[in-house]
């Protein structure tokens, strides 16, 4: 296979992703419309929330210009279907995300500050129960709100034109919901993103660039790509390599890319964060993220 090949776009291949998690997520909110109840909505809430936080994950290859060869339309298909819904924006996103290419795991990464404001969540070695006490401690309110916070700081928008996207978005969406008598799920939809969002992104965090100056190679089975790595964002090393490189074929350049990196199963990478010592640096060190 010529290495172009790997870089060529098919929008049916994206499409079907996105089609999925919003198939799933409009499945997940009927049934809760249909039982009507408080202990229907919370255990339907996590795979809802699962797909909700698969949005930007597909929409991440608008970010890389990988859905369309037409730039406007992969800025708009990202925007309108991925980003706004979750209260995000994609060209606020995209510098932010750039910049952690570019600088990964070093002070200019803003994702590699971001956790260095919180050492105690993100130090090396831990074990995956305490991992796990984390994200329950998210699930509750505990820790979420204050990642999310630094996460809306480092990645959200930064002026009107930013804002004005999601503030039109969400005004309209929230606002005919209400005048067809569906105003609950407009309740729902914002305590899934500040409830479960944070955990499953949490994990997913672990899984790239922690305790390794650079990435990992991880290989997932088909429930830990669903739960937390989905649309192939665990083949993370390899997108590293070629960012341009669409998701639906990072499997295929992975077998084709040539690295001495061994790669991990997920059993042998919980081996590896219980084993391996690695301290951020104190946020004074770091240059400070206007």
């Amino acid at each position: 296979m010529a290495i172009k090949n790997f870089f060529e776009k098919r929008q049916s291949a994206f499409f079907e992703e996105l089609v999925f998690d919003w198939g799933v997520i409009a499945f997940c909110l009927a049934l809760m419309g249909y039982f009507s109840s408080i202990c229907a909505t919370i255990a339907l809430m996590p795979l809802l929330v699962n797909r909700q936080y698969a949005l930007p994950i597909v929409g991440h290859e608008g970010v890389h210009f990988s859905i369309s060869e037409n730039k406007k339309w992969n800025d708009f298909v990202a925007q309108l279907f991925c980003f706004l819904p979750i209260c995000g924006n994609l060209y606020s996103y995209r510098r932010f995300h750039i910049a952690h290419h570019v600088h990964v795991n070093t002070n200019k990464d803003p994702e590699f500050n971001h956790l260095c404001h919180f050492q105690q969540e993100w130090a090396t070695p831990i074990k995956a129960k305490s991992i796990l006490k984390f994200v329950l401690k998210d699930i509750f309110l505990l820790r979420s709100l204050v990642n999310i916070f630094w996460v809306i700081r480092i990645s959200g928008p930064k002026n009107a034109r930013e804002i004005l996207p999601i503030l039109i978005f969400h005004s309209i969406t929230h606002t005919a919901l209400y005048l067809c008598g569906m105003s609950w799920l407009s309740l729902v939809w914002i305590i899934s993103l500040l409830t479960f969002f944070w955990p499953f992104f949490r994990l997913r965090i672990w899984i790239e660039h922690k305790a390794t100056p650079n990435t990992h190679r991880i290989h997932l089975n088909w429930f830990w790509q669903f739960l937390i790595a989905p649309h192939n964002i665990w083949v993370h090393y390899e997108h590293h390599k070629a960012a341009a490189v669409p998701f639906y074929n990072l499997i295929k350049f992975r077998k084709y890319l040539d690295a001495d990196l061994p790669i991990m199963t997920f059993e042998e990478f919980l081996k590896y964060l219980a084993q391996t010592k690695s301290e951020l640096p104190a946020i004074e060190s770091l240059l400070q993220i206007k």
